[in-house]
């Protein structure tokens, strides 16, 4: 959960299910975080945007 909103994370290869990419949507905007980043590396770096 990024503040209220459901975030989905997506694996960029399913032999390294530990990278990926982060989608959360808020009703007016999709918003995605991508690179050569762990789940929780992603979910840090959502949590950060207002």
């Amino acid at each position: 959960m990024i503040e209220n909103l459901k975030g989905y994370f997506i694996p960029d290869d399913t032999l390294d299910e530990g990278r990926g990419n982060f989608v959360w949507e808020d009703g007016n905007y999709l918003y995605m975080i991508t690179g050569v980043l762990t789940k929780e590396e992603l979910i840090r770096m959502a949590e950060t945007i207002k």
